[in-house]
């Protein structure tokens, strides 16, 4: 499959590559995954490879590729709040939570997130 991929990206003048939650990656996986972007880069130097991931594999990427650029994020209580509220509006049964089952979400929820 890496050898068709490279084939086929190696006539495109752009390339960006993005892969979310690298993270959920098992260790092997995500060290085969990174081996392949790798020989992606080095076919195609003008490529762009931006991932996402929880801070403790940030070394391990900052280690396996030579220009990198790491930005921290950390969302806000606001953030997660209108997170919640989003996906509590966009449930589809509404008989299955009330008013009291969706404040105690909230209050769970971010009670959580703010003892982290």
């Amino acid at each position: 499959m890496l050898n068709i991929l490279k084939k086929t990206i190696a006539s495109l003048p752009r390339l960006f590559i993005c892969v979310d939650a690298l993270d959920e990656c098992t260790s092997k996986d995500r060290r085969e995954l990174i081996k392949s972007l790798q020989e992606i880069l080095r076919v195609l130097p003008g490529a762009r490879v931006f991932l996402t991931g929880r801070p403790y594999i940030g070394d391990e990427i900052m280690a396996c590729f030579t220009k990198t650029l790491r930005v921290p994020l950390s969302p806000t209580h606001g953030d997660i709040m209108s997170y919640l509220e989003m996906r509590l509006d966009s449930d589809t049964d509404h008989k299955a939570k009330d008013d009291e089952l969706r404040a105690d979400i909230m209050r769970i929820v971010l009670g959580g997130v703010l003892e982290m």
